[in-house]
């Protein structure tokens, strides 16, 4: 096994946090699925990088819709449960590896269609985020349905599993000419 805590390292190489701490925190989350946070810090990082999300609020709302709190239970998404676990096995922080996983996981069908979606909507952010470096506005989802040759309900479809497996969340702050947009988890791109 390789160490998550040098994977960590190089995936934040400005910051100077306790990295074994860190491995040693999102190592169990992703065997357990679950974390209680009690220090600040912590949860601000692990949270603002989307690696582990309120309990309460983790399925039922928007990611930039909660109230943080030391001494809750925060949860760790499948996808980013598939992505520690390979960083520590493998000694490579790879997003399309989670993906797939979590794909295999809920016995997606067109695995390769929805990999292809994923990929497509990391290229959109690089290229038309208007907001942030990790949103994607809801138009740019159904344009890349389009272009995968699927209908507006098939990226609805998408956009739920995306949602359930925490790599993506619609932004409730940001509804542009009637659109939603969403967040795409900070973790699953490129640093």
């Amino acid at each position: 096994m390789n160490d998550l805590k040098e994977v960590l390292k190089d995936r934040f190489p400005r910051n100077n946090w306790n990295f074994k701490k860190l491995s040693k925190i999102l190592l169990e989350a992703a065997e357990r699925g679950k974390y209680r946070l009690d220090d600040e810090e912590d949860i601000l990082f692990f949270e603002g990088e989307r690696l582990l999300l309120p309990k309460n609020f983790y399925q039922s709302r928007s990611w930039d819709d909660r109230l943080l709190t030391s001494g809750s239970d925060f949860l760790m998404p499948e996808t980013i449960r598939y992505l520690v676990k390979r960083a520590e096995e493998e000694g490579e922080w790879n997003p399309e590896y989670a993906v797939e996983r979590y794909l295999d996981e809920i016995g997606e069908e067109n695995k390769t269609l929805f990999l292809e979606f994923f990929k497509k909507m990391k290229k959109g952010i690089e290229s038309c985020s208007e907001y942030k470096k990790n949103t994607i506005s809801g138009d740019l989802i159904v344009t890349i349905a389009e272009e995968l040759g699927m209908g507006k309900e098939k990226a609805d479809v998408i956009r739920g599993e995306f949602k359930k497996g925490g790599i993506i969340s619609p932004c409730s702050s940001r509804v542009k000419g009637g659109c939603l947009s969403f967040e795409i988890n900070p973790s699953l791109l490129k640093k």
